[in-house]
């Protein structure tokens, strides 16, 4: 057990004893990784006490921490800090002294999609020199500024975008003797970093920037060494970068002599995966989370050090350590007070909300009110139900905090925490009188504790005193020297009062002070602006973008001061480079398209205008609403990106269609795509217009969903739609990324039928002359045109195709039809020639993304240990591969198309289908089974005649093995290897061969035998209530029902009961043993008893039924009496089940009714009758052999089922007395 220090149970009051107590800890631990945890926690207390205490408790906490070189330096920063928030210069020396290397030259961004530039040979790994092609033009070596925040850069200050990019650095490091030492790094993205050519060390993830997370052993001579990095980002990732020296003994290379110099070795070969660092605080803080030495509350410490290090790693293994804590506090010996600071520091380890407040509610409950263990623990909990939005929170917030500044009054956090609570709730009043009642800390002035200055400075001046604010304001400003508490509102201030001397002066002494910050630069750009000095406000911009050249918001600044001097020229040219950089942007869009010549639109000529002409034309027929004009113009450029036109009428024909027409929505992918709402108008039925609409955006992936992705969706809302309105919408979504990041891929597919029949459905397409495209016609009659425009006029350097449909007709829906498009019909374009063509253009994509790393490697070593075969061995991994990633689709940019690193799949244990079927893959294939990808159209898609080879037809991934002939599909977490779920069976498929060569399959479709459920069940009516008794055998889709029902194990004798209930209504669960619910692939079995409601029913001697209930088959098969579409079934399936009447004495059948036999192409049907003694013995086999009926099949179908219904609804007549009803 470690020297942990727990919370004392003594009463203590302030910030002072609080950190006291941390420090304390610090110097009693023995584990690095504990003590890594504990200086994290230190800048907590930063502004709850006087400065000159701060500074002193750092300074002891320096010496205690002197004894590993990654918590020293996790110190010192914050004390380095905290001597330059009191104009103390010691801080200025941290990074020469700490060996920081922050002196870089930098090139960047280049191209990075899916982390492809990272992966490849880019840049100054292919050519020294440069330029270099970049995310938008050339980029070149320049020098980084010396901006960083105590040995550590932001890279996004200096090089946008910093996302989805690589950047390089680079350093000429100069030793005056050799060093046989480390390189200490921390990194926001992915890297590699070498030394004279030779590659060092790096990372493959993108996990966040923790400092000194990773120490790579180094050996180099006296002389001039080159340091490079290679960084990566996703598109949802960034850019950070800190790099030490350090010696043999860990101490740092005091003032290294380091410059920002391009490179002049070239990087040598890049390994495909990073080797693992052996040292680091990442090592130290596994090591203690690990150890069986250390007490648990110093393994929760050293996982929030972790969480710290890395908090991006979506795997959180943080959690982890947390989880396996806490659940060894059930059978562990630690008093209260220590499990309950356990708890506490556990808490914030976990993201859920819900479950913070279940640990910090068990944690309040385990403490002595009043302590000072009870004070944290109280004000924790306070804040976590803050974060809530009920009532009932914020009043449970409110009485824990008042509870908390009544028991401890000289607790500043807690009169903090309430003053703001009474803040938010207009309680101005109460939250300034709350904090004048502060006495102040045991030692020093308030004054000094910046906390409770700044709160006071907020509440006057929340109560309108703010001459009181001021005065208390010039008190902040020597205690914050360096991060400059209220420079930015002083500076507006002074710029508001005319006094621009004073502005400027503020905001050149922060710009000096945060050299990084663009925002500080930018302000005094305007403040030379203001003073009537553009050159010189110019000056400052033109440094600004030289520093960061790919900001935008600098290019658009340069245009404003272009625009004072009326330099037209300059003014568009800067906004067009500024759009260059951001072409997203629809409000810089919009400012840069005042600036052009006007054009005709490309749609312009395909624009229906006399909308009600053509409502005249066609009488509305038997609907709430239908559809008048529903058109699509899409112009393809050159790159493959496309814009869109919509023209939409809807025609309200009574009340009920108001609704529904007067509101749509337009879905676009953000970042990729923008909408531009051309026009929402009423055409009223009087004549008159009406052009009054609301617009709102809404995103599409939810809380709580397993589906994360860039859709959102325009919302549009006409006003004052009433009934014989026209409803029309005109918007057009552009393509507006800087690439395509689809290749050289272009498809699409547009259903022409709705379920509202449509006057008018157009579809036209403008692509490149030299582009050649296939075309799916609509099966519907219709008009092509080619190469001209409705009127008949040609388009410019343009080809042209449109399709045109009149009078279509709408389309009726039925539950359980087949898939979309068996049921609309549609268009459907690529410009690939044939599904080989999409299959190389995906190899090409996906290729690089499946990798096999050590962490893969031994898990397929682990998994197929002792396995002799192919199918022992594909069931191991499929098992581990579906338990052990959880299903999340982040469908983000390119990765709606392409899977994430495999490794990365099994790093973060989560992914969708295609990431999950690349990972089996892999394992397979590392396990020497033989597997590929295949996409696969998914039944509720419906077929596609395979006419035109397109990506647009697929919406699902899964692993198909040759040699056992069998698809896997690892997103159904309830199936075993060998149960293809129900959406596959029957399903369209590509299997892609590696190197691209496809074969277009359908997926088999189960045997009924393949998905049976057997019943042999006893009912005892000899008793006061009928006793059921049985066994249920479950295989194939039957079993993955009980596995996802039962999954519960807790839980599973209530959901059985439920499902007895629904066939036996009353029916009440005595015992029940459970088997193979928690092994995928294994038969589901439950053996059970159960007393049941009444069983025999009617007056008199009374009747059963044949399975003791009625069955409404024909409800569950055949619920219509005709149909318009095909019947669709999820998979064939077979059922057997034995009823055995246990009846007593004095009771019989009266007549055993005569067995039903039916045979037929659909499915099979038995049901008979047998007598064992005195009992009666019921067996009903039935199975559907089809999954889909065709809709001129169906009567017979129907036939067919009702015969199975009247068999189990037939009454078999009881005599005699005894036994229950």
């Amino acid at each position: 057990m470690s020297a942990t220090v727990w919370a004392q149970a003594t009463a203590t009051e302030g910030g002072a004893q609080e950190l006291a107590r941390r420090v304390d800890a610090l110097e009693a631990t023995r584990f690095e990784g504990e003590a890594l945890g504990l200086a994290y926690q230190l800048d907590e207390e930063r502004g709850m006490v006087a400065p000159e205490v701060y500074e002193t408790e750092l300074e002891r906490a320096a010496r205690a921490a002197s004894r590993w070189p990654v918590v020293a330096f996790a110190v010192e920063r914050e004390l380095a800090r905290a001597r330059l928030e009191r104009g103390d210069a010691r801080g200025e020396t941290l990074a020469s002294e700490a060996g920081c290397l922050t002196r870089w030259s930098v090139v960047g961004p280049l191209e990075n999609p899916s982390m492809q530039g990272f992966y490849e040979e880019v840049g100054p790994q292919v050519e020294l020199e440069g330029p270099y092609a970049g995310r938008f033009g050339e980029v070149a070596w320049r020098e980084l500024a010396p901006a960083d925040y105590f040995c550590a850069f932001s890279l996004g200050s200096f090089v946008t975008p910093s996302t989805s990019a690589v950047v390089f650095l680079s350093s000429r490091v100069q030793l005056d003797e050799a060093l046989r030492g480390e390189l200490v790094v921390g990194a926001a993205g992915a890297y590699r970093v070498w030394i004279d050519g030779r590659e060092v060390g790096g990372d493959d993830g993108e996990r966040g920037a923790g400092l000194d997370v990773q120490s790579w052993p180094v050996r180099l001579s006296a002389g001039e060494h080159e340091v490079v990095v290679k960084l990566g980002s996703t598109g949802q990732g960034s850019l950070a970068w800190s790099a030490r020296l350090l010696d043999g003994q860990g101490t740092p290379v005091a003032g290294v002599e380091h410059r920002a110099e391009a490179p002049q070795v070239a990087p040598g070969a890049m390994s495909k995966t990073a080797p693992q660092a052996r040292a680091g605080a990442l090592v130290a803080v596994r090591e203690t989370t690990a150890s069986r030495r250390a007490s648990p509350l110093a393994r929760i410490r050293a996982a929030a050090a972790w969480q710290r290090l890395q908090p991006a790693d979506s795997a959180s293994p943080w959690r982890d350590v947390a989880r396996s804590v806490i659940a060894e506090l059930e059978r562990g010996t630690l008093s209260a007070v220590q499990q309950a600071e356990v708890l506490l520091e556990a808490s914030p380890l976990f993201e859920e909300r819900w479950r913070q407040v279940s640990l910090l509610e068990r944690a309040r409950e385990l403490t002595a009110s009043g302590e000072a263990l009870w004070e944290r623990v109280s004000l924790a909990l306070a804040a976590a139900y803050g974060e809530g939005s009920a009532r009932a929170e914020w009043q449970r917030q409110r009485a824990i905090l008042e509870e908390v500044v009544e028991a401890r009054p000289g607790s500043l956090k807690a009169l903090l925490a309430l003053a703001e609570l009474y803040e938010a709730r207009g309680l101005k009043g109460q939250a300034l009188r709350l904090l004048e009642g502060w006495e102040g800390p045991q030692e020093g002035d308030r004054e000094e504790v910046v906390a409770w200055v700044r709160a006071m400075i907020d509440a006057q001046e929340a109560a309108g005193d703010r001459r009181a604010a001021r005065a208390l304001r010039e008190t902040v400003l020597k205690h914050t020297q360096f991060s400059g508490a209220y420079r930015w509102e002083m500076m507006k201030e002074a710029m508001a009062e005319g006094e621009l001397s004073e502005a400027l002066a503020i905001a050149r002494e922060r710009w000096a002070k945060n050299p990084w910050s663009s925002a500080w630069g930018l302000q005094v750009a305007r403040a030379l602006q203001v003073s009537g000095e553009p050159g010189e406000a110019e000056g400052v911009i033109e440094t600004l973008i030289a520093r960061d050249p790919g900001d935008a918001s600098l290019w658009e600044r340069k245009a404003e001061l272009r625009l004072l001097q009326e330099d037209r020229a300059g003014v568009v040219e800067a906004m067009e480079q500024a759009l260059s950089l951001r072409p997203q942007d629809s409000a810089l869009r919009a400012r840069a398209e005042l600036m052009r010549p006007p054009g005709a639109n490309f749609y312009d000529a395909w624009i229906e205008e006399d909308v009600r002409a053509l409502a005249e034309a066609h009488p509305p027929g038997p609907h709430d609403y239908d559809i008048l004009i529903d058109q699509a113009v899409v112009e393809v450029g050159p790159t493959g990106l496309a814009r869109r036109f919509v023209q939409r009428v809807e025609r309200v024909i009574d009340a009920r269609g108001i609704q529904s027409a007067r509101q749509l929505g337009v879905s676009f992918q953000s970042g990729d795509e923008r909408v531009e709402v051309v026009g929402v108008r009423v055409h009223k039925a009087d004549g008159t217009l009406s052009e009054d609409y609301d617009e709102w955006r809404s995103g599409q992936a939810r809380k709580q969903s397993t589906t994360y992705n860039d859709r959102e969706q325009i919302n549009l809302r006409a006003s004052n739609v009433e009934v014989g309105d026209l409803v029309e919408y005109r918007y057009v979504v552009h393509q507006v990324a800087n690439e395509n990041f689809r290749g050289d891929y272009f498809g699409a597919v547009r259903y022409v039928q709705h379920g509202r029949p449509a006057a008018l459905v157009r579809y036209a397409l403008l692509y490149p002359e030299s582009w050649e495209l296939y075309f799916r016609p609509p099966a519907l009659a219709h008009e092509v045109r080619d190469g001209v425009t409705p009127a008949g006029e040609a388009v410019e350097g343009m080809k042209v195709r449109s399709f045109e449909l009149r009078e279509v007709p709408r389309v009726y829906t039925e539950q359980d039809q087949p898939g979309y498009t068996e049921i609309y019909d549609y268009i459907m374009v690529s410009n690939k020639a044939d599904y080989d063509a999409i299959g190389r253009w995906w190899w090409e994509l996906i290729e690089e993304q499946l990798v096999v790393d050590d962490a893969i490697r031994e898990e397929v070593g682990r998994l197929t240990s002792g396995l002799g075969t192919d199918e022992a061995k594909v069931e191991a991994i499929f098992d581990y591969v579906a338990r052990n990633t959880r299903y999340l689709h982040v469908g983000l940019g390119i990765h709606g198309w392409k899977p994430y690193r495999t490794s990365a799949v099994m790093q973060n244990r989560y992914g969708d289908c295609k990431d999950k079927a690349a990972l089996l893959k892999v394992m397979l294939e590392e396990a020497g089974v033989d597997a590929e990808m295949v996409l696969v159209r998914t039944r509720r898609l419906g077929e596609v005649d395979g006419s035109v080879a397109s990506m647009h037809v697929f919406n699902h991934a899964v692993t198909y093995v040759p040699g056992l002939d069998v698809f896997l599909d690892a997103t159904a977490e309830y199936n075993g290897a060998f149960e293809l779920t129900s959406m596959d069976q029957g399903a369209q498929a590509l299997i892609v061969e590696d190197g691209g060569q496809t074969r277009w399959v359908t997926m088999p479709i189960d045997a009924p035998e393949q998905n049976h459920l057997a019943q042999r069940l006893e009912i005892d009516l000899r008793g006061e209530r009928p006793v059921l008794r049985g066994e249920v055998e479950a295989v194939g889709s039957r079993a993955v029902r009980y596995r996802q029902l039962l999954e519960d194990a807790q839980r599973r004798d209530e959901a059985f009961e439920r499902e007895l209930a629904r066939r036996y209504p009353g029916a009440t669960l005595t015992r029940a043993d459970y088997e193979g619910i928690e092994t995928l692939g294994a038969p589901a079995k439950v053996r059970f008893e159960a007393e049941l409601g009444d069983v025999v029913r009617g007056d008199g001697e009374g009747y059963l039924y044949p399975l003791a209930a009625p069955e409404d088959a024909l409800g569950a098969y055949a619920a219509e009496s005709t149909r318009r579409q095909d019947r669709m079934f999820r998979v064939p399936f077979a059922e057997s089940t034995q009823v055995r009447y246990v009846l007593g004495p004095g009771r019989a059948v009266e007549r055993v009714p005569e067995d039903v036999e039916v045979r037929s192409k659909f499915g099979d049907m038995q049901v008979s009758y047998s007598s064992a003694g005195d009992d009666l013995v019921v067996e009903v086999d039935f199975s559907v052999k089809v999954q889909r009926v065709p809709v001129e099949e169906y009567e017979a179908f129907r036939a067919f089922v009702s015969e199975l219904h009247t068999a189990l609804n037939q009454t078999i007549r009881l005599v005699g007395e005894g036994g229950v009803r």
